[in-house]
C-alpha cells in the first residue's frame, strides 16, 4: 500500500497543536515520538484490519512469551513501511531531525536475549508471511533502569516506560476477560501492537495483557477515610503487571509471579478459544487444524493444563481434551541450566490457581498423575515438567506448529 507522507506529517502537527500546543520545531522528543506514532498508527489501520481479516479463516499460531523486546519503533516501523527516508525528509524540511527521537525509550517488555528472540519471531513471520500472532503481559514498569550514584554503586529504578505515552498499541477493552484465582479475581484487558512486515502489506498484532482489578475503587472504604482499604483491590491487581519478573524470595513473591504466569496463559487461551468460534463455531474437535500454539521457555507452561481446564469447561471429557491440547501445544526451551528451570511447591501453586490442579489432577489417568505427583504433594517440580508430563510436547516444532500462507 502507498501511504501518504504528507499526511502523516500533517497529522503529527494537527496532533502537536491539539494535545499540547505545540509546533514540530518546538515540541520535545517525547511529544513528537508520541504524536508521530498516533499519525502512523491512523495511516496503517485499514491495511492492519485487512492483514487480520485475511488469516480469519486460516491455520494460526500464536506464540506464548513473558518478554518481548521489540526495540526503537518509531524507526523499525517507518523503515518497514518504506517510510523511513521520506519522512526524514520531511522533517529536514522544515527544520526537525527524526534522530532526536534516537533517545526514545524502547517499551520496556522483556529483559535480553529471550525478549529479543519472541520480536523477531514476530517480525520475520508478518514479513514472510506466516499467520502468526503473539501474546505477552503489558508490564507497567518492566525489568529497572540502571544507573550509577554519586559513590559510583549500581542501583536500580522503575522503568517508567509509557510516562510520556504509548502510541503503538491500542486499547481492546471489548476483548477483556476475567481471569480467577483463589484469592481474587480480576480483568485482563489487551492491549495490541501492529507488527509490521518488511516490504509487504502484511502486518500481525502482539496482544499485551494488563490486568485490571473488577472495582477501582472500595467508595464505603473511602468514605469512612480508610484510604489504603479503599484501593487495596486496584493495587493488588495491578501489581500482577507491574513489574516484569517479581522478586520471588519469599512466599508472596512466589505467588505474584505463579499469578503473573497464569493471567498470560489464561487470557491469552480464551482469548484463542473466541476467536475460533467466532470462525469455526462450536465444535472443537477441529480446533487443532486451525490453531497452533508455540511456548516460549517455561514462563506459560501452565497453558498446557489451563487449556486442558476450558475445553472442559465447555462440555469435552479429559481424553478428548488431552488428544486436542497434545495436538495444539509445541514447547521450546532456550536453556537446559537447572538455575533457569522454575520449581514450584505443588501447595503453593495449588493454593494460587487450584482450578487447573483441581480439574487436571482429578481427570489425568493415574499413570501419568504419578509422575506429576512424584508420590508426595508437596514435592517441589519444576513447572514446566508438571505440564509437559501431563501433555508431552515436541521440544522444539516450530516447523510443525507454524502455518505458512
Amino acid at each position: 500500500m502507498n501511504y501518504n507522507v504528507n499526511a502523516i506529517i500533517s497529522n503529527t502537527e494537527a496532533l502537536l497543536k491539539l494535545r499540547h500546543d505545540e509546533t514540530l520545531q518546538s515540541t520535545t522528543p517525547q511529544r513528537l515520538h508520541d504524536c508521530l506514532g498516533q499519525a502512523v498508527m491512523m495511516a496503517i489501520n485499514e491495511t492492519w484490519t485487512a492483514s487480520k481479516k485475511s488469516r480469519e479463516s486460516r491455520r494460526k499460531a500464536y506464540y506464548f512469551s513473558a518478554e518481548y523486546l521489540m526495540g526503537r519503533m518509531v524507526h523499525s516501523n517507518l523503515f518497514n513501511l518504506g517510510l523511513l527516508e521520506q519522512i526524514d525528509a520531511a522533517f529536514k524540511a522544515k527544520g526537525v531531525d527524526l534522530a532526536c527521537m534516537e533517545e526514545i525509550e524502547d517499551a520496556a517488555l522483556g529483559n535480553g536475549g529471550l525478549g529479543r528472540l519472541a520480536a523477531c519471531f514476530l517480525d520475520s513471520a508478518v514479513t514472510c508471511g506466516v499467520a502468526l500472532s503473539g501474546y505477552g503481559l503489558r508490564y507497567r514498569f518492566g525489568l529497572f533502569k540502571q544507573r550509577f550514584d554519586e559513590h559510583g554503586s549500581q542501583r536500580e529504578n522503575a522503568d517508567d516506560w509509557t510516562k510520556f505515552g504509548d502510541p503503538w498499541s491500542y486499547r481492546r477493552d471489548k476483548h477483556a476477560v476475567k481471569v480467577r484465582f483463589a484469592d481474587q479475581t480480576v480483568i485482563a484487558v489487551p492491549y495490541d501492537m501492529p507488527v509490521i512486515g518488511y516490504g509487504n502489506d502484511n502486518i500481525g498484532t502482539l496482544r499485551l495483557w494488563q490486568c485490571e482489578p473488577e472495582q477501582e475503587l472500595d467508595f464505603d472504604a473511602f468514605n469512612a477515610q480508610d484510604y489504603q482499604r479503599a484501593l487495596a483491590e486496584k493495587n493488588r491487581a495491578e501489581d500482577i503487571t507491574r513489574v516484569l519478573y517479581p522478586n520471588d524470595s519469599t512466599p508472596d513473591g512466589k505467588r505474584l509471579r505463579i499469578k503473573q504466569q497464569y493471567l498470560l496463559c489464561s487470557a491469552s487461551l480464551q482469548d484463542i478459544l473466541r476467536v475460533y468460534h467466532a470462525t469455526h463455531g462450536e465444535d472443537l474437535s477441529a480446533l487443532s487444524r486451525y490453531v497452533a500454539v508455540q511456548l516460549n521457555d517455561t514462563h506459560p507452561a501452565m497453558s498446557i493444563p489451563e487449556f486442558i481446564r476450558l475445553l472442559m469447561a465447555e462440555g469435552l471429557e479429559f481424553e478428548e481434551a488431552f488428544r486436542i491440547a497434545r495436538n495444539t501445544f509445541s514447547y521450546t526451551n532456550p536453556t537446559v541450566m537447572g538455575e533457569a528451570l522454575e520449581k514450584w511447591d505443588l501447595d503453593l501453586l495449588a493454593s494460587v490457581v487450584p482450578e487447573i490442579w483441581r480439574s487436571s489432577s482429578a481427570s489425568m489417568p493415574a499413570a501419568v498423575r504419578s509422575m506429576v505427583i512424584c508420590g508426595s504433594s508437596t514435592t517441589t517440580r519444576p513447572i514446566w515438567q508438571i505440564c509437559l508430563c501431563m501433555c508431552p510436547l515436541p521440544s522444539t516444532a516450530w516447523h510443525r506448529s507454524t502455518p505458512r500462507s
